[in-house]
């Protein structure tokens, strides 16, 4: 009888893979000790499963690349990262393109933030490199009530 095989059981859940090209560029050499191990976090909490590739060959592919969850409070109780060691390290990873924010949390609704997975990192520290710039449409601050 065939062994049948499910994305939960499967090892390629279990392994973070990680491009040579990546530990070899400037941008994770740009990198903190924590930035790189918060990366590594990030590259955990992708989703993926196995899809058929012509016809016969299976390729795993993720499928939550720009919904990615990981809170102040995870990072925190899970991790033992401060807050400001978590906002420095996300803002960083930020900043050489090895992430994004898709959506931006908010404390005082308790909104999660949502991050995507980037390879704008690939073209760090070249002319073509697109900086990272906030999300349109959620600002930042205080603001006066309109009366």
């Amino acid at each position: 009888m065939p062994k049948k095989y499910s994305p939960i059981k499967d090892k390629s859940e279990k392994l973070i893979r990680i491009e040579k090209e990546l530990i070899k560029s400037k941008a994770w050499m740009e990198l903190t000790a924590t930035a790189c191990k918060v990366y590594l976090i990030f590259l955990g909490k992708r989703q993926g499963n196995w899809f058929e590739k012509n016809g016969r060959k299976k390729e795993w592919v993720f499928t939550n690349l720009n919904k990615i969850e990981f809170t102040y409070i995870e990072a925190e109780k899970e991790y033992k990262l401060g807050k400001s060691t978590f906002h420095r390290t996300v803002k960083q990873l930020l900043e050489v393109g090895f992430l994004d924010i898709i959506k931006s949390g908010g404390q005082l609704w308790h909104q999660k933030a949502l991050y995507g997975i980037s390879d704008r990192w690939k073209k760090f520290g070249k002319d073509e490199f697109i900086p990272y710039a906030r999300p349109k449409g959620i600002k930042i601050g205080w603001r006066k009530s309109k009366k």
